[in-house]
């Protein structure tokens, strides 16, 4: 059921003067206007694109939304995709497949570039409902993003027509079209949509099954909180500590329905047959620094590591014989850590410096050197953030203060307050923001982020990549300075240990194509 307008909801509540209706293909809906210091805002919450994905529609590709007769009251926030917080509790609604929209303009005399957020972190935790787009909105960008299923309920793969997977990059797929579909109305230009998006998330087959009819029948709250009580418990343990069980998969055909990945991004990203269009890409210089937030006594596991050192080496590295993985984790142990010393209070830093580059910068770099082949002409710009924010926010955002994972993300936006305040962050953080809304933005309008010479706050020019072996990047720390090559010592080990090790060369060819031993 969606929300008609009725006196139950702010639609009636609201003025005449601050009420904007728009026609979309579906139906008629309205939004509010929202006037603040900084300028005057059209918001459109609730926006439903497609049928609510419960009963038998769990798991299942999401179905276009049919039009509707009545004026749909679009005022109100729409449930969150169910979810897990930062605080590690469950929240949100199965009944999440809906937009927001939010514009500086719904009748500009030129249509303004789109951006189209993507949020999560793993594909299961989520913070969009705290991120405040108008940074955005004051540098000309029609801003959009949507409810998709995360965890089981986006992700469930049995390689099955009752559960096909990937329906939450479905969803997406979905909103895509809706935008294409509809954003004239609001002032938006279908012709300029930039995606954007924060995190991260792994692909894999699965040969799961005679599952999914017992699992469509668990109430949706039970499924989710068991899958986080599992989840959590998996973080204790587990070595692998950026992993997830329900991911993006490659998919077997079934008549009917559409597949969203036929092979491995990897694959296609070599083959280059993909879409070639500008490119900005980047990480945090320590992003694992998030996981002290979401693992409990994230150190201790010193004493495992120095009793075994096997278990130093990532899962998705470790099918090899029990003489290789040792030799392996010596040598991991040896270049991070000072074999000598091996891990303790003392190089926890160096910790967090490892389990960045296997599981951000190193992939975040070869994606970068691989695009750089296959797409010489297509501009690649590449940064890396320095910059750890003060943004005075509640210990659980602290990661918002560092630079790990996620910590770009109040450069971008705002971040909302329990009480729709907004936190508040240090002058040099501000400036900052204002560094990254200006790139970003110029990178939707123009393709370039610093397309003119003579700008008073970037002050640089951001050189896009020259080719795989000339990684020029941006630096983004209190200012802005050129690099070539970021980590370069540190990448090249990676690179010399799949060299020397033909094993690895094997897994990660294995693993390119979403194969698990």
């Amino acid at each position: 059921m969606h929300k008609l307008v009725s006196k139950q909801y702010g639609m009636d509540n609201l003025p005449e003067g601050e009420r904007c209706v728009v026609e979309t293909q579906n139906g008629t809906i309205c939004g509010y206007i929202d006037k603040r210091d900084e300028g005057v805002y059209y918001k459109f919450k609730g926006i439903p694109y497609a049928e609510p994905p419960l009963d038998k529609l769990r798991f299942m590709p999401p179905i276009p939304i049919k039009p509707w007769k009545n004026t749909l009251d679009c005022t109100k926030d729409a449930p969150l995709p169910l979810s897990i917080y930062v605080d590690q509790e469950v929240q949100g609604s199965e009944d999440c497949l809906y937009l927001e929209v939010s514009s500086p303009n719904i009748k500009p005399n030129k249509p303004l570039p789109v951006m189209f957020w993507i949020g999560s972190c793993n594909f299961t935790f989520y913070i969009d409902h705290i991120l405040d787009p108008t940074p955005l909105n004051n540098g000309d960008i029609v801003f959009v993003r949507c409810g998709f299923r995360l965890g089981p309920f986006g992700f469930l793969s049995i390689n099955e027509f009752t559960a096909p997977g990937n329906v939450g990059l479905k969803d997406l797929i979905l909103a895509l079209k809706w935008i294409q579909n509809n954003i004239s109305k609001f002032g938006g230009d279908p012709n300029n949509v930039t995606a954007f998006g924060s995190s991260t998330g792994g692909i894999e087959k699965s040969d799961k099954f005679e599952i999914v009819e017992e699992m469509r029948k668990l109430p949706a709250q039970y499924l989710m909180e068991t899958y986080t009580t599992w989840f959590i418990n998996k973080y204790k343990w587990d070595n692998d500590v950026f992993d997830s069980v329900f991911k993006p998969c490659i998919e077997s055909e079934f008549e009917g329905q559409p597949v969203f990945l036929c092979k491995s991004p990897a694959i296609i990203l070599k083959s280059g047959n993909f879409n070639k269009v500008p490119i900005m890409i980047g990480s945090n210089n320590v992003e694992a620094f998030v996981f002290q937030f979401i693992k409990d006594n994230f150190y201790e596991d010193y004493e495992k590591y120095n009793e075994n050192i096997r278990l130093l080496v990532p899962k998705s590295l470790a099918n090899v014989n029990s003489d290789s993985l040792k030799k392996i984790g010596q040598q991991i142990l040896s270049f991070y850590f000072n074999s000598a010393e091996g891990l303790n209070e003392h190089t926890r830093v160096q910790y967090l410096q490892f389990l960045t580059d296997y599981y951000f910068l190193y992939y975040v770099n070869k994606t970068v050197q691989i695009h750089s082949q296959v797409a010489p002409d297509c501009p690649i710009y590449y940064y890396v953030l320095y910059y750890a924010g003060e943004w005075f926010v509640p210990k659980e955002l602290g990661f918002f203060n560092s630079i790990g994972h996620a910590a770009e993300v109040p450069f971008i936006f705002q971040i909302k307050a329990k009480d729709s305040k907004f936190y508040k962050g240090s002058c040099d953080s501000l400036t900052t923001r204002d560094r990254f809304v200006k790139m970003w933005t110029n990178f939707a309008k123009y393709g370039n982020p610093t397309p003119n010479d003579d700008d008073e706050l970037l002050q640089i020019t951001w050189d896009p990549v020259e080719s795989e072996k000339k990684l020029n990047f941006l630096s983004i720390g209190s200012d802005l300075t050129k690099g070539r090559n970021p980590f370069r010592k540190r990448m090249a080990f990676w690179d010399n240990l799949h060299q020397e090790h033909i094993i690895l060369k094997i897994i990660t060819h294995m693993s390119d194509m979403g194969l698990r031993f």
